[in-house]
């Protein structure tokens, strides 16, 4: 159609365009101008990093971004926010803006190995347990000692009585009541780590009714004493 003023392209079809605006154009036709908006802020994609401006191509754009922001995976972030659960990639605008930086040498937010003799730190996006000995340990039991050696809790010391199977047992401590048990004790000046003999000839019961006299005897034993005859 011919055109001398906008007013003359009022059935011009729309081009479903944002920011087009009807224009005369060369040969005095009707024309959809694209930079009648270009700059101005057209409609918000819901995401605050984005800016919303008209293009040169009559088209709401998205792609630029406000300041101190990052656009990662359709998600918006703020410079210095972590992007995943350990905190070990951040929105850092001065690196990148559309992917994720590395956020080295800080402490796992989540993930955790639960060793008190590892630190766990952010390394290249992820989170590793690395040794540390310079951290203190607890094994729980009241008779040790105990530090850091190679990245695992270790006993230095035994301070008092005996550590038999993972657990503390008090100086001339039984290792039982009954049996072969009675004639095993915590004797820390023969062994603090094992049940050590108790003195030979020490009563007992080796649970033999037929007996009586039982003694202990050497390698932990209860020895039969005097067998009852047979009436």
């Amino acid at each position: 159609m011919d055109c001398f003023d906008v007013s003359g392209c009022a059935d011009l079809e729309d081009d479903g365009l944002e920011c087009t605006e009807p224009a005369c154009g060369g040969n005095n036709s009707c024309m959809h101008n694209p930079l009648a908006h270009q700059g101005e802020v057209c409609t918000d994609d819901d995401l605050f990093c984005t800016k919303d401006l008209c293009g040169t191509d009559g088209e709401c754009h998205h792609e630029e971004l406000n300041a101190d922001t990052c656009l990662i995976d359709a998600t918006c972030y703020n410079g210095g926010e972590t992007t995943d659960a350990d905190g070990c990639l951040v929105c850092s605008p001065t690196n990148a803006t559309t992917t994720a930086s590395y956020n080295n040498d800080v402490i796992c937010q989540e993930s955790d190995d639960e060793n008190p003799c590892t630190d766990n730190l952010c390394k290249q996006g992820v989170c590793e347990f690395i040794e540390d000995d310079t951290n203190t340990c607890d094994d729980g039991l009241g008779c040790t000692t105990t530090s850091c050696v190679e990245g695992d809790c270790h006993v230095d010391s035994i301070d008092t009585g005996c550590l038999i199977d993972e657990s503390c047992v008090g100086t001339g401590t039984l290792e039982g009541l009954n049996g072969d048990a009675v004639c095993n004790e915590c004797n820390p000046e023969i062994t603090n780590i094992d049940w050590s003999p108790i003195s030979e000839s020490t009563t007992c019961n080796d649970g033999n009714s037929c007996s009586y006299g039982d003694q202990c005897a050497y390698r932990l034993m209860c020895r039969n004493g005097v067998h009852l005859s047979r009436s």
